[in-house]
């Protein structure tokens, strides 16, 4: 008889396991289908891109100090370890008072393009290229709402100062700076946000089918989907996506983070047009450090995009829910 209750034990034990993963699997259900009215998917989008802003804005002010150094010896203050904790949040206040706002926008637009997209293509939502497409249309859509706080955010984790005495060096040269490498934003926001949608897709397609579930196949697969499956499906995603445009970041942040009238002056916007923008910060970044000038900082982006990008999608699906449970 006392050979029974170990086996009793791990009887216990599996169905505690399996209930924990039908409430996870139950939970992302219904993420799915409780969404009653838009704002609930606005809000949840809100809560998601602060989360986002707060786990990550540290690894990317240490990315972009990385990104616009020399690689030498200059004791310029963007090229020293950061002197505190607090110093590496320097800049968090344009992206956290927005990124919600924009990230609510964001899943907004993906959610209303995706079955636009699929009907013109004549293939399901889930469709692999259907996801790619749509992703790319909403960041190209996206993007100039970010490049002002882009560009600000980058000023400011760069030169320092207030997010108002940033506003001001940059408004000094006249409104259009707010605006400056525009062209570069939007292709980057374009690519990345194709890639980045089509890896998660594609992640959680390779592991429903290595679970045995059928990718794809509706609400039924969706169920079977734990919310653990679904942070590691994110943390890939950001990766693959930060990689797949990485070198078209270290040239946005050359020519957007350039702020002072004198600076301009003097860096790449005295080429005029993109092209010239582009061209002069290709030339700086490689006189840099050769090839590997272009990939500068990526331990940083990837060291944040994980955690990041395992955060978002998670918050969201849960926010949504909550939201819609209240009957509101």
């Amino acid at each position: 008889m006392p050979s029974e209750k170990p086996a009793a034990d791990g009887d216990v034990a599996e169905t505690r396991s399996l209930a924990r993963r039908a409430s996870e699997a139950a939970l992302l259900a219904r993420s799915d289908v409780l969404l009653a009215k838009p704002w609930h998917g606005l809000a949840a989008g809100c809560i998601a891109g602060a989360s986002g802003v707060i786990i990550g804005h540290a690894f990317d002010t240490a990315k972009v100090r990385a990104q616009v150094s020399s690689g030498g010896g200059s004791s310029s203050s963007s090229h020293q370890p950061p002197k505190s904790l607090l110093s590496l949040y320097r800049g968090i206040l344009p992206p956290l008072l927005t990124t919600g706002a924009v990230r609510s926008m964001y899943f907004g637009v993906y959610e209303t393009l995706k079955p636009l997209t699929s009907t013109a293509m004549k293939r399901p939502t889930t469709e692999l290229s259907v996801v790619f497409v749509a992703g790319a249309l909403t960041g190209l859509i996206v993007a100039p709402v970010t490049a002002p706080v882009q560009r600000l955010k980058l000023v400011q984790q760069v030169e320092g100062g207030s997010v108002r005495e940033v506003w001001k060096r940059l408004m000094a040269t006249g409104a259009s700076s707010l605006f400056r490498g525009l062209g570069l934003h939007t292709v980057l926001e374009t690519i990345g946000s194709g890639c980045y949608l089509l890896a998660y897709a594609a992640t959680k397609k390779a592991v429903a089918s290595e679970r045995g579930a059928a990718p794809g196949a509706g609400s039924a697969s969706a169920a079977e989907e734990p919310l653990s499956i679904r942070v590691a499906c994110g943390m890939v995603a950001g990766c693959c996506g930060w990689i797949s445009i990485y070198p078209l970041d270290v040239l946005r942040s050359r020519v957007m983070s350039v702020g002072s009238e004198a600076a301009v002056a003097g860096s790449t916007a005295g080429t005029a047009g993109l092209s010239g923008l582009v061209a002069t910060a290709v030339r700086e970044t490689y006189a840099s450090g050769g090839i590997l000038a272009f990939y500068r900082g990526l331990g940083f982006t990837l060291l944040r995009a994980a955690p990041v990008a395992g955060t978002v999608l998670p918050v969201y699906d849960v926010s949504k829910v909550w939201f819609a449970e209240l009957g509101a």
